[in-house]
């Protein structure tokens, strides 16, 4: 009973000290709110503005190919699904109505597909000159329209490339190669260069191989998988600095001369000591199980499944409960408290991880240093736990951040039972 007492005491007093309560927090949800707020733009998408593009073609066919011309292709790849929000298309009958339209403000861009654009593709004495006349105030527009024909082009001539090397490859070897035959090479290749395109437009790239990822991970919206990892580093970093002052209580009350009266009544001093540290888990554990649910309710994170979510955050209230307790352990005042906690869970909370929650591809060998810190193996088991992982992967990292806060309790209680025999 004795113990209760002690910690309800201490919990009482700690929940009005202003200054922890900003740790517990007032901190750790400014400093996920802030990003938050200023880039929540991003779940909803970029508003760019239609550009009312029109296109004048004036393209002929070669003797060659009768019924092929280019500048019809081209403006095919105006048309396209992913261009509709992007590009809104008007073919024009002249190239001076399509000027007009944009002097007038009709039209943001006018593309003019000259006569000889098919010659210009299949013959190197051929040049031909696409003009793209915009209104001088647009850049994206413009930029957009221009990208399209110069990937277009140079997907043709790399068509031309592949037909030309097929055919001397097939002289070399004492044959020819026909027009359809040089028709088809000319579709495969440019159907390759769609692929490649489309893959680059999404951000892959065919000579890369990418890791895959979790259903978990792929359902996320950008600012969840943004927002999510920021406030999982925000909570255990503030954690470990809201443990350290909460068991800060005992140098306090030594300083102040309250724990000598406290020790000289009938309560037992491992009672004392078991509710000073009952009440630093509270407190804790208050703080940590808050920050879980407004992180769900306001920046809609997701924690995972209730077991490992709950199982790491026992893990992170123990560990934290039991460095803060370790911490105090070793010093003789309020004045180097204040210095040498901060300067320690500063310095493992860097260490473990808590600072680069949003970075991808960290060096091998900072994972490896992570788990030298009690806060690295909290981490761990709680992106196990967010990114949908298996148990094991998940409950195992607790159990050490368990054993690890377990261990320094151990050496704190017992360097504070010696302190005050």
């Amino acid at each position: 009973m004795p113990s209760i007492y002690i910690a309800l005491k201490d919990l009482r007093h700690a929940l009005r000290n202003p200054f922890l309560l900003a740790f517990m927090l007032v901190l750790p949800l400014l400093q996920a709110g802030l990003p938050y707020l200023a880039f929540n733009g991003l779940e909803k998408g970029q508003n760019v503005q239609t550009t009312r593009l029109w296109v004048v073609n004036l393209d002929q066919p070669v003797a060659a190919y009768p019924d092929f011309r280019a500048g019809t292709l081209l403006i095919g790849v105006f048309q396209d699904e992913s261009l509709k929000t992007l590009l809104e298309l008007t073919e024009a009958d002249s190239e001076a109505a399509a000027r007009q339209a944009v002097e007038t403000r009709r039209a943001d861009v006018a593309l003019i597909i000259p006569a000889n654009f098919t010659a210009s593709l299949f013959s190197a004495d051929e040049h031909a000159m696409l003009a793209i006349h915009k209104d001088p105030a647009l850049t994206l527009g413009p930029a957009i329209v221009q990208e399209v024909v110069v990937n277009f082009t140079d997907g043709f001539t790399g068509s031309l490339l592949a037909a030309d090397v097929a055919a001397a490859q097939a002289e070399a070897y004492g044959s020819s190669l026909s027009a359809d035959k040089r028709l088809e090479i000319m579709r495969r290749y440019g159907d390759w260069a769609l692929t490649v395109g489309d893959s680059l437009a999404k951000g892959i790239h065919p000579a890369i191989r990418y890791a895959s990822i979790s259903p978990a991970q792929a359902s996320q919206p950008v600012m969840k998988a943004l927002i999510g990892p920021l406030m999982l580093g925000m909570m255990v970093f503030f954690a470990y600095f809201v443990g350290a002052i909460a068991a800060q209580s005992l140098i306090r009350e030594a300083e102040q001369g309250t724990l000598a009266r406290l020790l000289r009544t009938p309560a037992s001093k491992a009672a004392i000591l078991w509710g000073k540290f009952g009440a630093v888990v509270t407190v804790l554990a208050l703080q940590v199980g808050l920050l879980l649910g407004l992180g769900a309710v306001i920046f809609h994170v997701s924690w995972g499944d209730v077991l490992p979510a709950a199982a790491n955050g026992l893990g992170l209230v123990v560990s934290a409960a039991g460095f803060g307790t370790l911490l105090v352990s070793f010093l003789r005042s309020t004045r180097q408290a204040f210095l040498v906690m901060g300067g320690a869970v500063i310095l493992t909370g860097m260490a473990g991880g808590t600072m680069t929650t949003t970075f991808a591809n960290l060096p091998e060998f900072y994972r490896i240093i992570n788990l030298f810190t009690p806060q690295g193996w909290v981490l761990r088991g709680f992106n196990a736990a967010m990114t949908g992982s298996n148990l094991t992967e998940a409950l195992g990292p607790a159990f050490v951040a368990m054993m690890i806060g377990l261990a320094g309790l151990g050496v704190g209680l017992f360097n504070l039972n010696r302190r005050f025999a």
